[in-house]
């Protein structure tokens, strides 16, 4: 079997990248619902959600433009995994204290 093409594979890594992200906004709603719909509320929360969809799908894409064949369910396990790992960097930020220089 052919690897797929990157038009596919984006689409692919984006539904992969829509399933995180709904499993993220049940575990929201689980874990704070009176927090849930203020957030829910947020433009800038849906456009980094956006983002971390898009990201998702580019991910795919970024594989497949370095040779590697993927399946469509490879396709999907990486743009599962792509919110995770970019919530996992954003998670490590160090703090940046005001006032403070080198």
């Amino acid at each position: 079997m052919e690897g797929m093409e990157a038009f596919e594979g984006f689409w692919w890594g984006a539904f992969g990248g829509i399933a995180a992200e709904g499993f993220a906004l049940y575990n929201l709603a689980q874990k704070k619902p009176s927090n849930a719909p203020d957030l829910l509320k947020s433009f800038w929360y849906w456009v980094f959600i956006t983002f971390r969809i898009l990201a998702s799908g580019v991910m795919v894409v970024a594989y497949i433009k370095s040779n590697m064949s993927l399946t469509p369910i490879l396709a999907i396990h990486v743009g599962i995994s792509t919110p995770f790992i970019i919530g996992s960097f954003m998670s490590q930020t160090p703090p940046i204290h005001p006032g403070e220089s080198d």
